[in-house]
């Protein structure tokens, strides 16, 4: 299986650094309506591949994420909906800046939804 990627015009994601440890997962841009699709099926492959190596956590990386439209947050809610489904969800890690606005409401909200699994690093 290859490694799940997408480039658009204005967004990207890739896994960046797979270890025993975590997968690490890096979206940069805006994750806009054009991205909702592809970050989607990104976030479910990329899933997959974190199954099968069997790692304990995901780092999401959010850092270099200018705008987050409710599309694409209804894709990383579904992705971890499935984490939680998984008979050993792992944890997942999302890194995130501090100086971006959108960051601290939104993502203290996706906290809020998944206490046990989410962990935030600023």
């Amino acid at each position: 299986m290859s490694l799940p990627y997408v480039k658009l015009e204005r967004f990207t994601a890739r896994i960046l650094i797979s270890t025993e440890e975590a997968v690490h997962l890096v979206l940069t841009g805006e994750a806009d309506m054009e991205a909702a699709e592809a970050l989607g099926v990104f976030l479910v492959r990329s899933g997959v591949i974190a199954g099968q190596a069997g790692t304990p956590s995901v780092v999401l990386d959010l850092r270099r994420v200018d705008i987050l439209t409710s599309p694409c947050l209804k894709r990383i809610v579904s992705w971890l909906l499935g984490i939680e489904r998984l008979e050993k969800p792992y944890q997942v890690v999302i890194r995130a800046d501090s100086s971006k606005p959108w960051q601290a409401h939104t993502l203290a909200a996706l906290r809020c939804f998944a206490a046990e699994l989410v962990r935030i690093e600023v």
